[in-house]
């Protein structure tokens, strides 16, 4: 096994960028999201389509309607929840993020992401809903859902 010096660096200054972020430690699965680049986790390949096809599943709507301009309640909730997905569990900018979501502004991406974070802190059943999805996308755990 060859280790690279500056690999080595650069993956500490991701967990510690992380747990300054979150205020948090990353939790396994966190830690592997984090470093997927450089651990090539061919299992686990989270893509932003599967992650809106997942939540659209779930939420029992299909993907068109909630990449639409509708602002209905019953799809910007979905919406949201696949954007703070998005963000927490692949690489993705904010703009990269907005235009996988029919070219939304980042500042509606970074909106929505806040919005789901202040859910879970108020809500469980929120909390519950996140870690079922995180944990179908992750391990495409057909039971969870």
């Amino acid at each position: 096994m060859k280790i690279n010096i500056r690999e080595t660096i650069g993956a500490l200054n991701r967990i510690i960028s992380f747990s300054r972020i979150y205020n948090k430690s990353p939790s396994l699965s966190e830690s592997k999201i984090i470093l997927k680049d450089l651990l090539n986790f061919s299992e686990n390949h989270v893509t932003v389509e599967n992650i809106q096809k997942i939540v659209c599943d779930y939420f029992k709507i299909n993907v068109r309607e909630m990449l639409s301009q509708r602002r209905s309640r019953y799809l910007v909730r979905p919406r949201q929840i696949a954007m703070y997905l998005t963000k927490n569990l692949t690489s993705k900018s904010l703009p990269d993020i907005g235009r996988q979501f029919s070219n939304r502004d980042h500042t509606t991406v970074i909106h929505s992401i806040k919005t789901v974070d202040k859910l879970r802190g108020l809500d469980s059943e929120m909390n519950k809903t996140i870690d079922k999805l995180k944990n179908k996308i992750l391990y495409n755990n057909q039971d969870e859902v």
